[in-house]
């Protein structure tokens, strides 16, 4: 075997890019909250993904032979991952869910059908990485047909583009769901900085994918994988540069993740500063979400002002400029919220949508129609019967 360790200029840029993302993924694994440890586990299986490939391009494989071919199956973890990741940013009061775990079917059967290729002698493995690459060998090694092994020939043929529908298909879908999500997004619920950041996520393994389907095409070996690695490296990069010019990216469902706007003109001259509008506004989310004032179908300004112990227009500016809501859409949004929670939940399903609507606070129906469309771009009963379709 002529296969001789080497190192340039890609297998650097790969390498960087890869240490890049283990700690990057070290840092999520830290934090206690599910969707750090979701960005975690897509980090960590994006990178064992690469790791193979730089072994495999750079010929470091020979000090490792077992690891050829062992990163195929993670090729299918990380779409999904990605999927999850984005829901547990834009679905309130995210929660894994067993049912989850059927995503990574087909990543384990690929591992269950590549332990023949596994248990191959070592010479056999490094031949096929020579071959990969088109680089010379001197051996003609003996593959030991393990029981269905011999259909690995024609397997292959069809694997890459097999990956690449696979991979498009749950990036598509992660799409759709931000897509869905901004029409709801607010201050409240989520953040613009937050929806911007799995929207960039989503887009950089897009081009990743798109890269590979373009250069399968066009090679009919290993050959082009390195410019992939090379792609993913550029993500991690990228991924670090935005979490350090705006960490709070990591915790972005907190009222300190808020992006602070500029002063509206009409504030300019209230006696509420900076520092007093945090408060405030903290004041404001803990009540509301803990004593659920918004139940109240004649919930008022003056009213929700008096019970978090400010002035009308004092909350009426906390609101308008921190939330980017008048105090309405405010208060609409958490019963919309409160009512998707109760459409899908199977205690509530005696209920009619309108009686569900009452209780968390609308007093017309014509009225909760209007702000459940607006802000979900559906009606009630076309969300129950989606909901219910996923779950089940």
């Amino acid at each position: 075997m002529l296969l001789k360790p080497f190192v340039d200029v890609w297998s650097i840029l790969i390498f960087s890019g890869v240490i890049q993302g283990f700690l990057l993924a070290f840092n999520c694994f830290s934090m206690p909250r599910q969707d750090h440890k979701l960005l975690g586990w897509l980090l960590v299986s994006v990178c064992l993904t690469v790791v193979e490939v730089l072994l495999c391009y750079s010929n470091y494989i020979i000090y490792v032979p077992s690891l050829v071919g062992a990163s195929e199956p993670f090729n299918f973890v990380f779409p999904p991952l990605l999927y999850f990741y984005s829901l547990s940013l834009v679905e309130p009061g995210f929660q894994w869910k067993p049912r989850y775990w059927w995503a990574f079917l087909p990543a384990g059967l690929l591992a269950l059908y590549m332990l023949p290729f596994f248990a191959q002698a070592n010479d056999w493995l490094l031949q096929t990485v020579a071959l990969a690459y088109h680089r010379p060998t001197q051996m003609d090694a003996v593959f030991r047909n393990y029981a269905w092994a011999s259909s690995y020939t024609g397997f292959y043929s069809v694997f890459k583009y097999l990956l690449v529908g696979y991979q498009i298909s749950y990036l598509l879908l992660t799409l759709r769901l931000i897509h869905h999500y901004k029409a709801r997004a607010t201050a409240v619920t989520l953040t613009t900085a937050s929806l911007r950041w799995v929207t960039q996520i989503s887009w950089s393994f897009l081009v990743v994918f798109i890269v590979y389907a373009l250069l399968t095409g066009y090679y009919q070996s290993d050959v082009g994988d390195v410019y992939v690695a090379t792609c993913v490296s550029l993500v991690c990069f990228g991924m670090s540069f935005q979490l350090i010019r705006q960490s709070k990216l990591l915790d972005p469902l907190t009222p300190a993740a808020t992006p602070m706007r500029s002063p509206p003109i009409k504030y300019e001259k209230t006696a509420l500063d900076a520092a007093a509008a945090q408060q405030t506004l903290a004041r404001l989310l803990h009540y509301v979400e803990q004593e659920k004032p918004f139940r109240q179908n004649d919930l008022s300004l003056p009213v929700l002002a008096a019970q978090v112990a400010t002035a009308p227009h004092h909350l009426s500016q906390v609101i308008n400029q921190y939330c980017g809501q008048n105090f309405f859409d405010f208060i609409n949004t958490y019963r919309i919220q409160e009512i998707q929670q109760k459409l899908t939940a199977p205690q509530y399903d005696h209920l009619k949508i309108e009686a569900i609507a009452l209780e968390s606070g609308f007093n017309s129906k014509s009225a909760f129609n209007a702000a459940f469309k607006k802000m979900t771009r559906q009606t009630p009963s076309q969300y129950r019967k989606a909901r219910v379709t996923a779950q089940s």
